[in-house]
């Protein structure tokens, strides 16, 4: 297969197909012959696919996140993850600061993301929590 003749794992082959169809989704926001602005980016892509503003929202928020969290991953060898969660917060923050995202979904996914690094800082110390 072609995976094995140029050493690309499955999933990573799997990734790449998904950064892929979350690019093609910019061509559904752009068929009609206007121009695409970024803040209106999740409402053109609702009216084209025909799904709520929210849930355009949420597919721009992962294309963004495709975009700043896979090449550092790939870069990284997956080996470092306090740098690809920064870079996933950086997109993060770009997505709420152009208005694709609300505030209230980064700050959930903030606190999420801290309980887990203080779950494996616990669990790295000795301290089993509960046990």
């Amino acid at each position: 297969m072609i995976w094995e003749k140029t050493k690309l794992k499955k999933s990573k082959i799997l990734i790449l197909l998904c950064f892929f169809l979350v690019l093609s989704l910019i061509q559904f926001a752009h068929a009609d012959d206007s121009n695409v602005n970024l803040l209106n980016l999740p409402t053109q892509l609702a009216a084209a696919l025909g799904i709520s503003v929210f849930a355009a929202g949420i597919l721009c928020t992962i294309g963004t996140e495709m975009f700043c969290v896979i090449p550092i991953t790939i870069l990284t060898r997956g080996k470092n993850m306090l740098i690809t969660v920064i870079f996933a917060f950086l997109g993060l923050g770009f997505s709420t600061a152009v208005g694709w995202l609300a505030y209230w979904l980064m700050i959930v996914i903030v606190l999420i993301t801290a309980g887990l690094w203080a779950s494996i800082f616990r669990n790295s110390m000795g301290g089993r929590g509960g046990d």
